[in-house]
């Protein structure tokens, strides 16, 4: 499964890399699915695989499979996108997300989200770990 995620990361990280950047984006993704990413008025609701699929440069077939939920751990593909459509709606956050791929062990892909705070606790950034299924 790895191969529809390979350059994935590389580009969300440098989309995502900055407050400004992930600003930017953050309109991007209302402007596609809506303020709060929940869709209406001729606009789809956030899926994941949906929202990274303009960036896949090589099988966007396979890459939408693989994101399907059905090759997911049920818990981490929703707090994926939780996250990420919560981080980048009109209220939102918007802060950063660094995003890494592995290789996973399990039939199943899943991500691991981890909020990162600075010294008084508030979020500054997300680091995004998504094991693909093997």
């Amino acid at each position: 499964m790895a191969s529809s995620y390979d350059n994935m990361a590389t580009v969300m990280n440098a989309k995502f890399k900055t407050k400004a950047s992930t600003q930017q984006e953050a309109q991007k993704f209302q402007n596609k699915h809506g303020p709060k990413g929940k869709g209406g008025v001729g606009k789809p609701a956030y899926r994941f695989g949906n929202f990274a699929e303009d960036d896949v440069t090589t099988d966007k077939v396979k890459w939408l499979i693989d994101t399907g939920d059905r090759n997911w751990d049920t818990a981490a593909f929703q707090q994926l996108e939780t996250t990420i459509c919560d981080n980048l709606s009109d209220t939102g956050l918007q802060v950063p997300m660094k995003f890494t791929v592995q290789r996973g062990v399990g039939q199943k892909s899943k991500a691991v989200v981890t909020p990162v705070k600075d010294a008084t606790g508030a979020i500054v950034s997300y680091q995004i770990d998504i094991f693909c299924r093997t």
